[in-house]
Parts: structure tokens; sequence; C-alpha cells
């Protein structure tokens, strides 16, 4: 988290793997840039342009049970979207 309020800008914690986080600060020191910095171009050129939505996976077919009947299917709840609150 930074140390100091900066208009625009917020601390997020997120976790890493460790050789990756090692990676990432030994490329900013290499560049002269500030690990933050490298973080956050990353993420804007990942949303500028994104790698393929990963196809949804089929649901699976139901198991028919002794005697001819099927296994009940189960109502799935309505997925909830993360992310700003109005």
């Amino acid at each position: 988290m930074p140390s100091v309020d900066r208009p625009g800008v917020k601390g997020v914690y997120v976790e890493l793997p460790e050789s990756l986080l090692t990676d990432a600060r030994a490329f900013a020191a290499d560049r002269g840039e500030k690990f933050n910095r490298v973080v956050a171009e990353a993420l804007r050129r990942h949303m500028a342009y994104p790698p393929p939505k990963p196809e949804p996976q089929p649901e699976p077919a139901p198991v028919p049970l002794p005697g001819g009947a099927e296994e009940p299917t189960v109502a799935k709840k309505p997925a909830t979207k993360k992310g700003k609150r109005s």
C-alpha cells in the first residue's frame, strides 16, 4: 500500500507467484523503471489487447440412474458481476 495518499491513486493487494514477482522487479530495475509503473503498463496492454476469452465448459450430461430415472439437475445461482458499486 502506498505510504502517502495521492489523488487518483489507490493501493491494492495482489498475490503473485514469488518467481513472477522476482522477475517483474528485476525487469523494472533493468529498465530503470518503477515496479508499479511496469505493472500498470502491463495491465493496460493486457486490457487493450486481451487474449481470446476461454470457451465456456459444456454442462455435464445427466447420469442415468437404475430404473431409467435421471439424476436431478441442480438449478444454478445467477452469476454476479464484481466491480464498482453504483
